[in-house]
C-alpha cells in the first residue's frame, strides 16, 4: 500500500483537499467578521442615538432648573421689596 509520503498523486490529491479545507474555513472566519462589523457599526450608530437623546435630556432638565431658579430668585425679590415698602410705610415719623 502506498501513502502519500511515497506517492506524488496521492500527495497532490490530499493536498488539494487541504487546501479546500482551508479556503472554506477562511471564507467563513471572514464571514464571521464581516458580521461582527456589522453589529459593532449598528451597536454604535444605538449608541451615538442613546447618547444624542441623553445630552437632550440633560439640557433640557438644565433649562427647567434655570427657569425654576430665576422664578424662586424673582419671588425672593419681589418678598424682599414688598418687606422694603411696607417698613418705609410703617415707619414712625
Amino acid at each position: 500500500m502506498s501513502t502519500e509520503r511515497d506517492n506524488l498523486e496521492i500527495h497532490v490529491d490530499l493536498c488539494t483537499e487541504r487546501y479546500k479545507q482551508l479556503e472554506y474555513r477562511l471564507n467563513s472566519v471572514e464571514h464571521k467578521i464581516t458580521e461582527i462589523n456589522r453589529d459593532l457599526a449598528d451597536f454604535k450608530g444605538e449608541m451615538r442615538h442613546n447618547f444624542d437623546e441623553i445630552k437632550g435630556m440633560l439640557t433640557a432638565a438644565k433649562d427647567q432648573k434655570f427657569t425654576a431658579l430665576v422664578g424662586a430668585s424673582a419671588t425672593v425679590i419681589v418678598a424682599l421689596i414688598g418687606m422694603l415698602g411696607y417698613i418705609i410705610i410703617h415707619l414712625p415719623k
